[in-house]
């Protein structure tokens, strides 16, 4: 469930009736809530009043990188574009 995914305008209006029905309902009957960002987890908790665990994407930021490492696997670093 990726949350107020009833919103979305490419939807039919049965179609977001259902999704937001069936939304609520998971969130009704799940142990626990998970959200990939804070907005969706200040939605569920303004909406239905649950508290949600935000576990967000993303990746560490490589701050040190030494550009000789890629000759370990072949890799031209010159043919690399950022």
């Amino acid at each position: 469930m990726d949350g107020m995914e009833w919103k979305r305008a490419k939807w039919s209006h049965t179609v977001k009736k259902l999704t937001k029905k069936f939304e609520a309902m998971a969130v009704k009957h799940s142990h626990h809530l998970i959200s990939d960002n804070q907005g969706i987890a200040d939605y569920y908790h303004k909406e239905y009043g649950q508290y949600s665990e935000v576990l967000e994407y993303g990746a560490d930021l490589v701050s040190d990188f030494d550009v000789n490492t890629l000759e370990q696997y072949g890799l031209d670093p010159e043919a690399i574009s950022c």
